[in-house]
Parts: structure tokens; sequence; C-alpha cells
């Protein structure tokens, strides 16, 4: 008597949870306004949110 072997499955294909994507940075849009009062003397500053870290640094060095 010939064995039968039952029908293969085809398993589904799983996909993974977590799929690595590579994504440019977002680029920050409109502007950093700062007023700065220094005995008697106003200064109004804009700088273009996209070099927000240039900004800080400036005004870091500029209150010490």
């Amino acid at each position: 008597m010939a064995k039968v072997e039952p029908p293969q499955l085809d398993r589904p294909q799983v996909s993974p949870a977590f799929v690595p994507l590579a994504l440019t940075a977002p680029v920050a849009e409109g502007e950093i306004r700062i007023e700065l009062q220094r005995t008697g003397t106003t200064v109004n500053i804009v700088w273009p949110a996209a070099a927000a870290r240039e900004c800080a640094a400036w005004l870091r060095d500029w209150l010490r």
C-alpha cells in the first residue's frame, strides 16, 4: 500500500513589525524673532527657523 502524504500548505508571508526607512530631516519653515533690550537700546532680530541651532549659539554667546 502506498503512503499518501498530506499536501504541503504554503505559509503566508509575514511582514516584520518594524520596517526601517531612510527619512530626511524636516525643514523648519518660518522665522525666529528676537527683541533684545540693553541700556536703552532695542535690537530686533529675525533669524530663519531652518538655522535655529546657529541662532541658539549666537544668542548664548550674546548673553554672556
